[in-house]
């Protein structure tokens, strides 16, 4: 019997690309639960979070964040509940790798 597991879905500081893929089987799916970002460099950095469903690509329309502004130091914390179809993935882009994103979530196998 499938079931709701509780996931790390990506913790890093890629620059620009795909970080998460969701279960591919028909009637999975992903819950992203928080989105937290923590700018480590010495400067103001900003960093985007995109939802691509079905091979789409980056864009102005399947942004979760959008170019999400961290002063030095500090960090994002995003509590949400946003679902991410089967075989879609999380897209990010950052202009250098100066903000470390966790995002945690459940993810559910058909």
């Amino acid at each position: 019997m499938a079931a709701l597991v509780p996931s790390l879905l990506y913790i890093g500081n890629d620059t620009i690309g795909s970080i998460y893929d969701s279960p591919e089987a028909a009637g999975s799916y992903a819950i992203i639960k928080s989105i937290n970002g923590t700018n480590t460099s010495n400067a103001t950095t900003t960093f985007s979070l995109h939802i691509l469903v079905g091979g789409a690509e980056a864009a102005n329309s399947n942004k979760i964040l959008n170019e999400a502004e961290l002063t030095v130091g500090n960090t994002l914390a995003y509590d949400t509940s946003i679902v991410v179809p089967a075989d879609s993935s999380l897209y990010i882009t950052q202009p250098g790798n100066a903000v470390t994103v966790t995002i945690s979530g459940v993810e559910y196998v058909a």
